[in-house]
């Protein structure tokens, strides 16, 4: 993602960073983030929390909530926009129907998987509709 930031084109304020994570000193790279917050008008959004007793993008607190009216409230422009999911297999499967679900088109919507057994596991039918996406740095830093 981090790449993608720094190289995609957008004005201040087109793009949205949500990350989701269990807590606060769990985020990777925060200073990064807050560079291409204050110098390139990226938007983030922290989601903290354990995770929620069902399949959701959204911590635990914030189950009762739709995940695709949620991804709607959080970026309104989600339905014009290019969505990149990066994470583990579960919570992109999740972030990924929710996506689909508040109308972004299939070919706008790209996924990353991580894992750590990722050279081992068999593709699954959610992960070959997946548009490949390949992080590469930029060289560039904030």
């Amino acid at each position: 993602m981090m790449s993608l930031l720094g190289e995609l084109s957008y004005a201040p304020g087109e793009a949205t960073l949500i990350y989701r994570a269990r807590t606060d000193a769990e985020v990777a790279f925060r200073a990064e983030l807050e560079w291409f917050a204050a110098h390139r008008g990226v938007r983030i959004v922290y989601l903290f929390g354990p995770r929620a007793d069902r399949p959701s993008w959204l911590p635990g607190q914030f189950a009762e909530h739709g995940d695709a009216e949620t991804l709607r409230e959080i970026a309104p422009r989600i339905t014009a926009s290019h969505v990149y999911l990066c994470g583990p297999d579960a919570w992109t499967r999740a972030a990924r129907a929710a996506a689909d679900a508040a109308g972004v088109k299939p070919e706008h919507l790209h996924t990353e998987l991580t894992s750590r057994s990722r050279s081992t596991r068999p593709r699954t039918a959610a992960t070959k509709k997946s548009t490949p996406t390949r992080c590469r740095s930029s060289g560039r830093r904030p």
